[in-house]
């Protein structure tokens, strides 16, 4: 008896390793296929970048400009992995007519076709407008919008794994009964905010004024902080805020094309302004980046660092990584100067330079970039 219960619990607990070791395993992979993607070799660089001039700190003649309240944590909200591809049959059956299905065809076929398709159905969208009045087609221009983030995620920036989550979206029009949700559940976040995304409820709330493309455009920007905390936990603040103000600029089309607007506002604060480095702008706190004083300054930066990456190749493949490697250490910590002199050619130095160069000449207009 005392032999079949050693070898009952022997067997409990070779069973326990073995799951700890394929979990293991698996975030071993994601990090190796994240490594091969970028195709980077760890570099080191010497000093880093002298601190620049004091920056200036205008205001914004613009107040169009979206102002986004977060009651961000780390953690990761509910979500679950999505296979990006599946499988369709296509053949002829016994009797000469067309058959398709998601399952292989056994007997009795012919001229048997095998398609790998991309998944189109990442999320599950739900739109509260009971306290608002949307304009026509509102919800629909939102729908394709999120669908283009994930889209975007998955095809161009291509990263290791894409997770599915459901996005619940509030609507209110008046701006008292805006701030007083606001204040009951998400009391940190800004008195000028015109929405604000809670993970605690999963849920983004937005002040429904203006017409159907300035809404769709705040419905756009806490979609994507939705998006980002089912997938990628607790990402900085700068890289949060940077791909929400990013995809809020989506070109929404039915089609399989990916085009962002450039910012104009944005353009122009940065052009009137003296940046400060790299270095200290990653190196902010929380509360400073969403000091008054500072928070619009910094949504422009952010924005062009965003945009700057996924211009080219290069860009994309740094920010892919960056990405993937949230993914795996899950609010463990991710410093972002250290990150960027170790996987991108020249360091911070290179990247700081480039960027800035492409900022001087960065006109209003749009970009497009080639589906895949």
């Amino acid at each position: 008896m005392k032999l079949f219960i050693n070898l009952i619990i022997g067997l409990v607990v070779l069973s326990v390793l073995v799951m700890l070791l394929s979990t293991d395993q698996q975030r071993q992979r994601m990090v190796q296929r994240s490594r091969a993607l970028i195709g980077m070799p760890p570099i080191v660089i010497g000093k880093r970048m002298a601190v620049e001039q004091k920056k200036l700190k205008p205001k914004l003649k613009n107040r169009s400009l979206i102002q986004s309240g977060h009651a961000l944590r780390c953690g990761r909200v509910k979500s679950t992995p999505v296979n990006n591809f599946y499988t369709m049959y296509e053949w002829k059956d016994i009797n000469g007519r067309m058959q398709a299905s998601d399952k292989r065809p056994t007997a009795n076929y012919s001229k048997l076709h095998v398609k790998n398709l991309r998944v189109d159905n990442f999320f599950k969208l739900s739109i509260d407008g009971s306290q608002a009045r949307l304009p026509a087609y509102t919800s629909s221009q939102i729908q394709t919008g999120v669908k283009k983030i994930y889209k975007t995620l998955s095809n161009i920036i291509n990263v290791a794994e894409i997770r599915t989550t459901k996005l619940k979206l509030k609507f209110i029009a008046d701006k008292q009964r805006f701030h007083q949700y606001r204040k009951q559940v998400a009391s940190d976040t800004s008195a000028n905010a015109t929405g604000f995304y809670t993970d605690r409820l999963n849920e983004a709330t937005i002040w429904a004024v203006g017409d159907r493309k300035h809404i769709t455009r705040i419905s756009l920007h806490e979609s994507t902080h939705a998006i980002v905390a089912a997938m990628f936990g607790g990402a900085p603040v700068w890289l949060n805020e940077g791909l929400a103000s990013f995809f809020e600029n989506t070109v929404i089309t039915g089609k399989d094309i990916y085009s962002y607007e450039l910012n104009s506002e944005y353009l122009k604060l940065l052009h009137r302004t003296r940046l400060s480095s790299l270095n200290d702008h990653f190196s902010q706190a929380r509360q400073q980046w969403y000091d008054i004083n500072n928070s619009d300054l910094n949504y422009a930066v952010d924005w062009s660092l965003v945009f700057y990456m996924m211009r080219t190749p290069q860009g994309r493949s740094l920010l892919r990584y960056m990405l993937d490697r949230l993914a795996v250490v899950d609010c463990q910590g991710f410093d972002t100067v250290n990150f960027i002199n170790q996987f991108y050619p020249g360091g911070l130095r290179a990247f700081e330079s480039g960027w800035r160069h492409w900022l001087s000449a960065a006109k209003p207009g749009v970009m497009t970039i080639s589906g895949m």
